[in-house]
């Protein structure tokens, strides 16, 4: 099996070279669409083993007369690797492949929903809900977007379920108290923490960043 896995950013999106690290474990034949060939991201992805490929497939919200190229630089990687299964990360990138691979590509489609932001405005909801053709599925990384594409009218044959995983190897055991010193907590107190992934806000989304 070969899958195509499409990024918008080479210096985030960690927990996709991760998964690309499993499948890849498993025997699948994993490529990777990053728009750039540095980025804090690499690290993960060159050990993954994924194949990878310079190509910014993202949706050119400040230059939208570049969209031809994009859907042509997307058709293009398409006819070159012929995935099985492509696999996109972002909003942005799910809009642009939907659009230039109608017709041309017949096997899924899969947006894994990072985070519920674009849900949250009615635009960008029905954007993505609409847009969508027969081979297009949705992987939710919680059980808020998961419920959100169901009030949304969403099928749920087409709306999967699967959280993003990490290592605990990944963890640093030299302890700094960084946090502790940050919030006044004293190094024998007791603390009981929260960890999630965040990402900034954006205009395009609705949300300036403060």
């Amino acid at each position: 099996m070969r899958v195509l896995h499409v990024a918008k950013t080479a210096d985030g999106a960690w927990w996709a070279a991760n998964q690309a690290a499993e499948l890849v474990r498993c025997g699948v034949e994993v490529h990777v669409a990053l728009p750039s060939a540095s980025g804090r991201a690499l690290p993960y992805w060159v050990p993954a083993g994924a194949h990878i490929h310079i190509l910014d497939l993202d949706f050119p919200v400040r230059a939208l007369w570049k969209l031809p190229s994009v859907f042509r630089a997307a058709r293009q990687l398409l006819a070159a690797l012929q995935p099985d299964i492509i696999h996109s990360h972002f909003f942005g990138t799910t809009m642009v492949l939907r659009r230039a691979l109608r017709g041309h590509f017949l096997g899924p489609i899969v947006f894994q929903v990072a985070g519920p932001l674009h849900l949250e405005h009615g635009f960008y909801r029905e954007w993505d809900i609409r847009s969508a053709g027969l081979n297009d599925y949705w992987i939710a990384s919680s059980r808020c977007i998961l419920g959100r594409y169901l009030d949304a009218g969403l099928s749920r044959d087409k709306l999967f379920l699967s959280y993003h995983g990490g290592s605990s190897s990944e963890v640093g055991q030299e302890r700094t108290n960084f946090l502790r010193s940050r919030l006044g907590i004293g190094e024998r107190e007791f603390m009981v923490g929260n960890i999630n992934l965040c990402t900034r806000r954006s205009a395009f989304s609705g949300r300036r960043s403060v």
